[in-house]
């Protein structure tokens, strides 16, 4: 936060993500009254102005947005996505929050694009207002959180060097799976202050086995099931999304983002399946 009680929050999106990020903010407008702070991060390549990617519905006074054109940062292709399972590039960004965001933003929450806001975020930030990070535990017997939503402090990240530390492992670990969420848990997972489920809970547990989450929460869309298919749950997060993205975008089409998404993930299938084939040959 602030000097000045602004509450910061920085996501990070490509073009193929632009529909969700803005039902993803546009949520967090509407569940939150105090002043707000986007910082979002786009490839360099594909945005132009922030009129390339902002269609919220509705912006009242105190939302701010800042916007950080990303250049490509490969050094041996190491910091690519490389296709691997539903992410893209633009999931690495988050690891260069601290030397693109201005020095005098401290404490950050970052939310990935395909997350839903049914709460205040100022409660994030009140619940750990000094924690160095805090992320939803995914395996409790190591340790290891998922990077979806986190809060932190980037004066941390400033004085220990850590955007530094970060690509260091990615270029010395080239076939990480998880990429950035791999290289923030090789640095911050014994330094993690938990972060309650309800600020990161995965959408497709809401009603099965009986788990519902009735409080305010923070809905993540994990995995290839996302709201924007046509095959996806109606379970009560998937439906709040739809109702949000239809406000946004009332063109939207669900039955034909179905068709397209087996194509992409047939594709990135097969770039997985060439890379590990390709990996066996030189071993």
């Amino acid at each position: 936060m602030e000097s000045n009680g602004v509450l910061n929050v920085c996501t990070a999106l490509d073009k193929a993500f632009t529909i969700p990020t803005n039902v993803m903010l546009q949520s967090v407008i509407d569940n939150t009254d105090e002043a707000i702070h986007f910082h979002i991060l786009v490839p360099e390549i594909e945005f132009q102005t922030e009129c390339d990617f902002l269609k919220l519905s509705k912006i009242r006074p105190g939302i701010y947005f800042s916007f950080y054109q990303v250049k490509d940062h490969e050094p041996g292709g190491s910091l690519s996505m490389n296709g691997t399972l539903h992410f893209s590039n633009a999931a690495l960004y988050r690891i260069f929050m601290a030397e693109l965001l201005p020095v005098s933003v401290d404490r950050i929450l970052y939310l990935d694009g395909d997350t839903l806001i049914d709460t205040d975020i100022q409660e994030i930030f009140a619940t750990y207002p000094g924690s160095i990070i805090s992320a939803r535990i995914e395996n409790f017997k190591s340790g290891y959180f998922n990077s979806g939503v986190l809060i932190t402090s980037l004066q941390y990240w400033r004085e220990n060097n850590v955007t530094e530390k970060l690509v260091s492992f990615l270029i010395d670990n080239p076939y990480s799976i998880y990429k950035d969420q791999d290289a923030l848990n090789s640095f911050f997972q014994k330094k993690n202050t938990p972060l309650d489920e309800k600020y990161n809970y995965p959408a497709m547990n809401y009603g099965r086995f009986g788990r519902e989450v009735i409080e305010p929460s923070v809905y993540h869309f994990t995995g290839t099931i996302k709201p924007w298919k046509s095959h996806a749950p109606r379970s009560y997060p998937f439906k709040l999304w739809r109702r949000y993205c239809q406000s946004i975008f009332p063109e939207y089409n669900f039955r034909q983002q179905v068709k397209l998404s087996l194509l992409k993930r047939t594709s990135n299938n097969v770039k997985v399946f060439l890379r590990q084939l390709s990996q066996h040959a030189t071993k």
